[in-house]
């Protein structure tokens, strides 16, 4: 779907799409407005407008299940919309679901240290420590659900050490899975 989108976005036309999300077992048909779209994790998603929800969204295209460009209309991209401004704070692509910037704190392992160093988690990742055992990065981030999951796919080679909210919530994550796995 990825090169009618782009059409689409180029020429300013509506798509009707028939989406099949992940949370619903029903599918559904409706209008978008194509803004941009944005490659993260081996995925590609589109940001659009849905007039009927009047809000941007975040579709992934493997779940669109088909996709159709209406010739007839039209719309036009707000010049307040910059892409780059919307997923700035961001780590993935989940952008506007409430969740406030934070300044968060990890300690990170001295051999992951180098991988955040080489692959930043983000643009505004500063590292403010560094010792013979570990590293202590900073980040401004949107703390959302694939953040948490970047972090856990880390295992006890991160350890968030602010804010203590986030801290709380990992470490609540790793306790549901420790119970699954324990005998």
């Amino acid at each position: 779907h990825l090169q009618p989108i782009i059409r689409a976005m180029k020429e300013n036309y509506l798509l009707n799409i028939t989406y099949k999300s992940y949370w619903s077992d029903e599918e559904c048909s409706f209008d978008v407005k194509p803004y941009c779209v944005k490659l993260f994790r081996q995925r590609w998603y589109m940001v659009a407008r849905s007039p009927y929800l009047d809000k941007i969204l975040v579709y992934s295209l493997d779940r669109i299940l088909e996709l159709e460009t209406d010739n007839e209309k039209k719309f036009k991209l707000p010049q307040t919309f910059d892409a780059s401004v919307y997923f700035d704070e961001c780590f993935g692509v989940i952008a506007g679901d409430g969740t406030n910037v934070e300044n968060v704190k990890l300690k990170v392992s001295v051999g992951q240290a180098n991988y955040l160093r080489s692959l930043p988690l983000h643009h505004s990742q500063q590292e403010i420590l560094q010792s013979e055992e570990y590293s202590i990065f900073e980040l401004r981030i949107r703390p959302t659900f694939d953040f948490y999951q970047e972090i856990l796919r880390n295992g006890e080679d991160v350890e968030i050490l602010e804010p203590e909210w986030l801290r709380k919530e990992i470490a609540g994550i790793i306790e549901k899975m420790w119970n699954k796995y324990r005998y």
